[in-house]
């Protein structure tokens, strides 16, 4: 007789072993008035021996059976801590088995847990992450503990409890005499995830908090691209209305499928899609705690993966790794969904990408586009049952409402193929405050959604968008870029994801980023390019064709590989835009050298002989 776990009797119990599900309305979808953890217990209530969980390298693997009873340990731990309902929980944690079980076990004991990216203690001002939103409990890894303790992130903090996951001999050394504790600690109660775990007691009553909208269950942040990543309360309902919506899509087809997770969990599109998503699929999550986008075509291959969601970078270095050699005919063989969002990935490139998977044998050799925000728990428009033009993020979600406006004055504008606008979302789920933190449990600043007439909330991310008709007769989205991506020229204005597309039309580019570098109104429009192997000896030539392609351009910059933003997983726009030296121009038909020079408030392009 199968031991089965307290939820999962809870669970069968509580629905009529899955017959009789109380459900919310949102918008049409059907979503469980559950915690996200029961849902998806719900949903393998037939799938217990399947493996859940596998870390990329090792021999760590657990079925859904043995999760469901390591969440429940888990739960007895926080709750014999004194963690109770509203308590706030901090998670800074490697994508791994504990910050899985931790996040399910604290959500269902109705404790908030904040979901802190340790890419975002690398900028400057970080004390906020800790001090105003973690009054309670901080559970780290020993290596992001000294990053921590180095940043001076624990100065205004006001910890109870501080838990360090890693080598157990770390936290006696805390607790010693020869290792004083740094500012902010004294006085915490200092735990290895170890001895943590020991004061679970598996015979404790099961506590389950009930579904809850109001209740703030998540605190995630934006991924700060552009500017200092923002806070937002996620109830109950993001991941859950997530899960459901697909339900009316696709369902159980997937269901023993392996998924690839590499997205950092702190991030909603790692949390939500990656995790709880692909897991509410019966899907196994193979864990790559190591965000390297050069092992990410051999962990495809050797982890035997079916199912990836990426920044474009990542997709970007398989058609790389094609061009070296690395990757190869028949890797890919299983590898049958490769999705990606965050930014807009030019028609050229998805092409590219689209060529290089079914070079590798992929069954399915296509990269699925979603548009989503943060602040709507990630997803909002979805590309699934769409055939046609490589790039279109598809169509809203169940559930879910777009539309496009026009940008400046966000009147309606007539949605039909070819219109360009600001796009607007409509969501049931949206921040329980509807706007940014400045602090827990306080307003701060609106996140910019708007109202109409008709007393729906429309969510602004200022992205452009364009309609385009697919050969099925629907219309699709094509997100294009920020309405503030844009530089102002001699009176002009001009869009640089426009600039992006034309370029990377031109068959050598691999991959092109267009930034503006501000310059008291008349800025200065710079390409950033990495070309093809078989390109690399024709840099002046190319740089010619792009300055007959766009005539407005003022420097081209190339890279062998872009670098990634460690917090957004996108290219590095930032640290290029601070790159101002080693272009080439071209001036009176010659390409020469040139580098831009700060004077104060001005910037100067100083060419070289």
């Amino acid at each position: 007789m199968m031991n089965i776990s307290k939820i999962y009797d809870e669970v069968v119990k509580k629905t009529n072993n899955g017959a009789d599900v109380p459900i919310v309305d949102k918008n049409g979808v059907a979503v469980h008035r559950l915690t996200i953890f029961e849902d998806i217990v719900l949903r393998n209530l037939d799938n217990l021996e399947a493996p859940a969980l596998e870390i990329v390298g090792s021999d760590v693997k657990m079925t859904y059976l043995e999760f469901f009873k390591e969440v429940e340990k888990y739960m007895s731990a926080f709750r014999n801590m004194g963690l109770k309902e509203h308590d706030v929980v901090s998670l800074c944690l490697p994508v791994g088995i504990e910050f899985i079980c931790a996040y399910y076990a604290l959500t269902t004991l109705g404790v908030t847990v904040n979901a802190l990216n340790i890419m975002f203690l690398f900028q400057e001002g970080i004390e906020p992450y800790l001090s105003k939103r973690c009054s309670d409990t901080l559970i780290v890894d020993e290596n992001y503990l000294k990053i921590l303790q180095a940043k001076g992130a624990f100065n205004d903090a006001n910890l109870k409890n501080l838990i360090v996951t890693g080598d157990a001999t770390y936290t006696h050394h805390l607790n010693s005499d020869k290792y004083a504790l740094p500012a902010g600690l004294k006085g915490v109660n200092v735990l290895s995830f170890a001895d943590f775990l020991k004061t679970a007691n598996m015979n404790d009553e099961l506590h389950v908090a009930s579904y809850n909208e109001d209740r703030i269950s998540t605190l995630n942040y934006t991924s700060g691209t552009t500017g200092r990543p923002k806070c937002m309360g996620h109830s109950d309902l993001a991941p859950l209305f997530l899960v459901s919506a697909h339900d009316t899509i696709k369902r159980d087809e997937y269901r023993g499928d392996r998924t690839l997770v590499t997205i950092p969990l702190q991030h909603p599109t790692g949390l939500f899609y990656s995790m709880v998503f692909q897991m509410a699929q019966g899907k196994t999550l193979v864990l790559e705690p190591r965000y390297d986008k050069s092992l990410f075509a051999k962990d495809i291959k050797e982890s035997r993966i079916n199912h990836a969601v990426q920044a474009k970078p990542f997709y970007a270095q398989l058609v790389q790794d094609r061009a070296d050699g690395t990757l190869k005919p028949g890797d890919f063989e299983l590898f049958r969904n490769a999705y990606s969002g965050g930014e807009g990935i030019p028609l050229a490139i998805c092409n590219d990408i689209n060529d290089t998977l079914a070079y590798a044998g992929s069954p399915n050799p296509y990269i699925y586009l979603g548009y989503g925000r943060s602040e709507e728990g990630s997803l909002t428009v979805t590309p699934y049952n769409l055939e046609g033009r490589a790039n279109t993020v598809g169509v809203p979600l169940p559930g879910n409402r777009a539309k496009l406006v026009e940008v400046g004055t966000l009147k309606d504008i007539p949605n039909v193929p070819g219109a360009q606008g600001e796009i607007l979302v409509s969501s049931p789920v949206h921040p329980i405050h509807h706007c940014y933190l400045d602090d827990y449990n306080k307003e701060g600043k609106s996140d910019g959604s708007i109202i109409d007439k008709d007393g729906v909330r429309w969510a602004r991310a200022e992205d452009i968008a364009s309609l385009v008709e697919l050969p099925n007769g629907t219309l699709s989205f094509i997100a294009l870029g920020r309405a503030k991506d844009s530089a102002h020229k001699n009176g002009e204005t001009y869009y640089l994801f426009n600039l992006k597309e034309q370029i990377n039309a031109i068959p050598e580019v691999q991959e092109c980023e267009v930034l503006s570098i501000p310059n008291n109104g008349n800025d200065y429009i710079t390409v950033h390019i990495v070309l093809k192997e078989a390109a690399k000896t024709r840099k002046e030539e190319i740089v010619k064709e792009i300055y007959g392609v766009v005539s407005a351009v003022d420097g081209v910059k190339y890279y062998d590989v872009f670098g990634i933003n460690a917090t957004s997983g996108k290219c590095d726009r930032e640290a290029m835009s601070e790159d101002l030296e080693n272009y080439y121009v071209l001036e009176n038909g010659q390409v020469m050298n040139a580098d831009f020079i700060r004077n104060d408030n001005q910037i100067l392009k100083r060419v070289r002989n």
